[in-house]
């Protein structure tokens, strides 16, 4: 009686295992140490592409790659010998095309004989070389265009520089010159100076794209003194202009914070010869900067210009195309593009809010590690 109730939970164990084996999501199926299939689940077999009910007499060798990797299946049997348990990748032939297959396999309770649990992953395997590949195409494609546009911008500044030399010495000849010839050659020398600087801009931001992946390298910095230092850089632009610079500092007055100083004023440099381009003659420049929950702000208002038009944060883009800012000479991209890639390797955000007739105030925020007041 016993032993007839331990055959039927056999029986009834048995057929439980064929229903869990049959219906898998996962590939499964029993081979011999030879290689010969005894069984396949459905899943399995859609893999496999072989019909459920004609896979007699089929072996796993018959899915071997021809080429390099012949021998691939025939080696994962051996080592399966050897060590009972394995698992990994191997690629496989199905009906002339290839297939990549992630297994698990197992000794099975019946000696000399091999259960796989298996899984196509060729979609997968495709997804991830077509990625890799455009991703070489990419590094590719910027390699050169960084090679072409330092190359070109070197090339460039020299000649101007050399136009800019032979004016001054021009203009310098005030007795051998007509009025109408010194405004000429005014224009000339201005002009040059103008693409000088948006070459610096473009010089500036290869070099920033070379530092992207440069960790940061944070220190106590008094933030004010940093700030005056920023406004002191572009007196002599400031002054050509008469441009009234106010500098709101009260909240940041004698404080010591632990950041990045060097893209710090790099970012601020940027937005302040951006916000003096943006300006008329004779306008305003608000500087002003906050510390709250950790976080710097700051905030760079100019009264703008009427030539200008409203634009959103796309101009912090490499290419944005000058253009758009009508016909106002002065716009750069590449300088605001270089103080965008500064801020996002400081975890920071950006942004510009500006009306037309009205100016622009450029902000940024960046997390601080931390700060503290300096003690008198």
């Amino acid at each position: 009686m016993d032993m007839c109730r331990t055959d039927i939970n056999l029986l009834a164990l048995n057929e439980n295992l064929d229903r869990i084996f049959e219906t898998a999501l996962s590939g499964m199926l029993l081979v011999r140490e030879d290689g010969r299939i005894m069984k396949v689940n459905q899943a399995g077999c859609t893999i496999l592409e072989i019909d459920h009910n004609k896979c007699d007499n089929l072996n796993i060798l018959d899915y071997q790659v021809s080429g390099n990797k012949r021998h691939e299946v025939s080696l994962l049997l051996l080592r399966l010998k050897e060590k009972g348990d394995i698992h990994g990748e191997v690629t496989i032939l199905v009906k002339g095309v290839k297939k990549y297959i992630q297994f698990s396999a197992h000794q099975d309770s019946t000696p000399f004989q091999y259960l796989f649990i298996f899984h196509d992953i060729t979609a997968h395997k495709q997804l991830e070389r077509r990625i890799l590949a455009e991703e070489k195409e990419e590094k590719r494609a910027e390699k050169a265009k960084t090679e072409f546009l330092s190359m070109l911008s070197h090339e460039l500044r020299t000649s101007l520089n050399t136009i800019m030399g032979h004016t001054q010495i021009m203009l310098e000849d005030h007795n051998e010159l007509t009025s109408q010839q010194k405004k000429r050659i005014h224009k000339i020398k201005s002009s040059s100076e103008v693409l000088v600087t948006h070459i610096n801009d473009i010089l500036h931001y290869l070099k920033c794209d070379k530092r992207t992946n440069r960790k940061k390298t944070e220190q106590l910095v008094n933030i004010e003194k940093l700030f005056r230092q920023c406004i002191h850089s572009v007196y002599n632009t400031v002054n050509s202009k008469n441009i009234l610079v106010i500098f709101e500092s009260d909240d940041i007055e004698g404080k010591i914070v632990l950041m990045d100083p060097g893209k710090v004023k790099e970012i601020v440099k940027i937005l302040l010869k951006n916000a003096i381009k943006c300006n008329e003659e004779n306008g305003r420049l608000i500087v002003s900067a906050a510390i709250q929950d950790r976080t710097l702000g700051v905030w760079i208002k100019d009264d703008g210009s009427e030539k200008k038009q409203e634009v959103e944060n796309v101009i912090f883009e490499t290419l944005f195309p000058i253009q758009r800012w009508n016909d106002f000479e002065e716009g750069s991209d590449f300088g605001l593009a270089a103080a965008k890639k500064y801020i996002e390797e400081l975890d920071g955000k950006y942004g510009i809010e500006n009306k037309l007739g009205k100016g622009s105030n450029f902000w940024f925020q960046i997390p601080l590690s931390g700060y503290h007041a300096i003690i008198e």
